[in-house]
């Protein structure tokens, strides 16, 4: 089933959104409240949680039934790690590291579940038999801790069986266009509308309207585009109970949170979006930029192709393993192509610093299952160049040469042939420190 990210507490009633179960077509859903009682420790499916983090964290699950035991269970900073085993099913799960005692809060069956966001992060999940995996990252509500989850050994999953959103948690912090609660989590830009604006509220009134003639403008030029009475929230939520929530209007939600109403009916290019001068919004952007292909807001991933989701499923798995604060040197996403054309061609280009001697492995990789095509990964110093070319995943491994700034370009002319279409995930790996300093060169979308 296409999965919809949707804001989860835009619904007044107690909803919570299943992963795969429980969910409408339409990517809403309710479910019954459950017993409260507490999941057995023995056998089942093993559910590893680290923490990376410099401070503590606080570690919970449940689902739509049971709570994960021991309940808030304190991880220790700097590589603290606990295991659980899961009985199967175990259905639209969540795994919260927190880093305040929110102990007295009940988290069966999603509740609590926007207050939970404001000292968590978290992870969605549901285990079914055979080991069948769906899970995801998603900040469609706030952005707080980054964090991976693995599948390691599963079958046929998706984004190479692992999905990382890191990030430097500080700059979140410093450059969230919106509220920061609990100087760490920033709030979306619907909450901050629906939870923060006030009439007469100047510090929020301009970006809490901004769309407004959008919207006004997508009714009277755009066919099909039967906003009503929607506001600028509306489109920040695409919230249930407007146009903008339908399968009619979740295009022109999309287009309008990137900024690109004109191209509504064509969003196929990452590298279009949140264009400089034309309103957008600004966390869902800011997601994009230091994150990548995760959910900044309800249906981010239109069209479904685009992956901009942060999905793991797998359709035989063993292990799940969720990791809070991996490093965040490791990884940076782009966007290669134009998904109009096989041939189109697109490079990107990248920089780091390394010191002689040193190891250093670099891997491109496509995330999502229908990105196909070559390209060419390419690696250049002082009269020095290595590279691969062809379907990726693609690796260059070598002994830098001397001391200096090294350019990684990825482009996908490969020689004519296909070209790779799609996100794709530079990543490096190193027995010194060449990790921390690499980044885009310039304009990396």
């Amino acid at each position: 089933m296409k999965r919809r990210e949707k804001n989860l507490g835009a619904v007044a009633l107690a909803v919570f959104l299943s992963v795969t179960v429980c969910m409408p077509v339409s990517g809403r859903g309710t479910c019954s409240e459950a017993s409260e009682t507490d999941l057995p420790v023995a056998g089942g499916y093993t559910l590893t949680v680290k923490n990376n983090c410099d401070f503590d964290l606080y570690l919970r699950g449940a689902d739509l039934s049971s709570r994960l035991v021991p309940d808030n269970q304190l991880l220790s900073a700097h590589g603290g790690s606990h295991q659980y085993q899961v009985p199967i099913p175990w259905t639209s799960g969540r795994i919260y590291g927190c880093w305040d005692d929110t102990s007295k809060m009940d988290i069966i069956g999603g509740k609590n579940a926007y207050t939970m966001k404001q000292h968590c992060g978290f992870v969605e999940m549901t285990l079914k038999a055979g080991g069948v995996l769906s899970s995801n990252i998603t900040f469609v509500d706030a952005i707080s801790l980054p964090m991976r989850i693995e599948a390691p050994g599963g079958s046929a999953c998706t984004n190479g069986g692992s999905v990382t959103a890191a990030f430097n948690p500080a700059d979140i912090v410093s450059k969230c266009p919106t509220k920061v609660l609990n100087n760490r989590a920033c709030i979306s830009a619907y909450y901050y509308c629906a939870d923060f604006c006030r009439p007469g509220d100047r510090t929020c009134a301009a970006y809490c309207s901004k769309f407004d003639p959008v919207i006004k403008d997508c009714k009277a030029h755009y066919p099909g585009c039967n906003a009503g009475n929607a506001v600028t929230k509306d489109v920040y939520g695409c919230t249930p109970t407007s146009f903008f929530s339908s399968a009619a209007g979740e295009k022109y939600c999309a287009a309008i949170n990137r900024g690109i109403l004109e191209s509504y009916d064509k969003q196929t290019n990452p590298k279009t979006f949140y264009p400089q001068g034309k309103p957008y919004n600004d966390y869902s952007a800011l997601v994009h930029k230091t994150v990548g292909p995760i959910f900044g807001f309800p249906y981010d991933d239109y069209p479904s192709r685009l992956n901009q989701g942060g999905y793991l499923n797998c359709q035989a798995s063993s292990q799940y393993i969720l990791t809070f604060c991996p490093n965040r040197g490791k990884l940076i996403y782009s966007y290669l192509g134009d998904a109009l054309s096989w041939t189109a061609w697109d490079g990107d280009v990248f920089r780091f610093s390394g010191t002689a001697e040193e190891e250093v492995v670099l891997r491109l990789e496509a995330v999502g299952d229908d990105a196909r095509g070559r390209a060419d990964l390419v690696v250049r110093g002082r009269d020095f160049q290595e590279k691969d070319r062809g379907e990726l995943p693609l690796a260059v491994r070598l002994t830098l040469p001397h001391t200096g700034t090294y350019q990684v370009a990825v482009h996908n002319a490969a020689g004519g042939a296909k070209a790779y279409v799609g996100h794709s995930r530079l990543s490096i790996e190193c027995s010194r420190n060449a990790r921390d300093t690499l980044k885009p060169a310039h304009g990396v979308e």
